[in-house]
């Protein structure tokens, strides 16, 4: 279960999602380091084991300033992801 809000994605804690990229991403505690190719569909699994928000930028300048878009990953409880 993945709620996007605002630029934020949402996901329940030991929920193992798929996350579709197009761009080389980073999340600061090395969650996330995955090389992925310009308009291919690829996707990586993630499990995240503890509540809280992971940050990280695009690490790929594939355009003017590209590699500055930040990412945000809040994972949470079910009693939270609910309200």
């Amino acid at each position: 279960i993945v709620i996007f809000h605002d630029s934020t994605i949402i996901i329940l804690t030991f929920i193992t999602i798929f996350i579709f990229f197009i761009i080389i991403s980073s999340i600061s505690n090395k969650l996330i380091n995955r090389f992925l190719l310009e308009r291919h569909l690829n996707q990586t699994l993630i499990l995240i084991n503890r509540p809280g928000i992971f940050f990280g930028q695009c690490s790929e300048i594939c355009g003017i300033n590209h590699r500055f878009i930040p990412i945000a990953i809040e994972s949470t409880n079910l009693l939270n992801f609910k309200k």
